[in-house]
């Protein structure tokens, strides 16, 4: 009866790691039968599949649940509510930060995934960092108290940033060499960027931008002349809409905007409408 049940446990075991895609162990301590996992899914959901998948003579309130997150889920969480805006940037006590940071690792499914490969390189370079000397361990308040030392997670970016030739790239760029004040802290604590015209008007003032700077630049320069054509083809298209609602011939309107013809007005309101995916009224 016995080997029986604990078959029964452990397939059901099999069955919660192949739904979850973590290793789930099954154990047994002489009074209760305990199910283990590292990170994986909060201990509702697990709850939830024990239920489902439990067979009828297991008892689903038998199992003690028990999910252990580990130093790479706070590492992952700690950058994610950085980016996020969600640690307190007055904060200077280590263990308080990292208090925040464990509530979120235990209300968080699969705490130690980053969103994204920034976020894995950066949370790889803060657990390395955090290691004890003499047995290399990661430290998870060490982790914290890195993070207030530095003033935030900017330091933990790859070096140098990734070429400035996309926008996102070159408004870190600007904001990482010429932020100051509070635009610095945001930029040091949360990676929040200048935004675009105060990251082209500090570039601009440089006399000597050197080679990356410059190719920001240009690449912000482009960004600008992009937002501001959509902004004046906007204008233009409400603009003619209002005139043929009002019952202004195309012939007019052509003569309005630069001495085109009836059918050179009628063109370039309709490449107007595409550009701005707008709908053209009934005229």
């Amino acid at each position: 009866m016995a080997t029986n049940r604990s078959n029964a446990v452990r397939h059901l075991a099999a069955a919660l790691s192949a739904r979850f895609e973590v290793q789930v162990e099954a154990v047994y301590d002489s009074t209760q039968w305990r199910l283990e996992w590292i990170d994986g899914p909060v201990q509702s959901r697990m709850k939830t599949a024990v239920k489902e998948l439990a067979p009828a003579d297991l008892d689903p309130e038998l199992f003690e649940l028990s999910r252990s997150p580990q130093d790479r889920a706070v590492a992952v969480q700690l950058i994610r509510m950085a980016r996020k805006g969600q640690l307190p940037s007055d904060e200077r006590i280590a263990w308080r930060l990292l208090s925040l940071v464990g509530l979120v690792v235990n209300e968080t499914d699969y705490p130690d995934r980053p969103v994204d490969e920034r976020a894995q390189v950066m949370a790889q370079r803060l657990m390395d960092a955090s290691r004890d000397d003499k047995w290399k361990s990661v430290s998870d308040i060490r982790m914290a108290e890195l993070v207030l030392e530095n003033g935030g997670i900017s330091w933990l970016l790859p070096t140098p940033i990734e070429a400035p030739t996309d926008v996102n790239a070159a408004l870190e760029l600007i904001t990482a060499r010429y932020a100051i004040g509070e635009a610095a802290q945001a930029w040091h604590w949360s990676l929040v960027p200048l935004d675009l015209g105060e990251a082209l008007r500090l570039a601009q003032a440089d006399p000597e931008p050197d080679a990356e700077v410059a190719l920001a630049l240009v690449t912000l320069a482009a960004e600008h002349r992009r937002r501001v054509s959509a902004e004046l083809d906007a204008d233009l298209a409400d603009a003619v809409r209002a005139a043929r609602a009002a019952g202004v011939p195309w012939e007019v309107l052509g003569q309005a905007q630069g001495g085109l013809t009836r059918q050179g007005a009628s063109q370039l309101y309709g490449r107007l409408l595409q550009r701005g995916h707008r709908s053209e009224p009934s005229t």
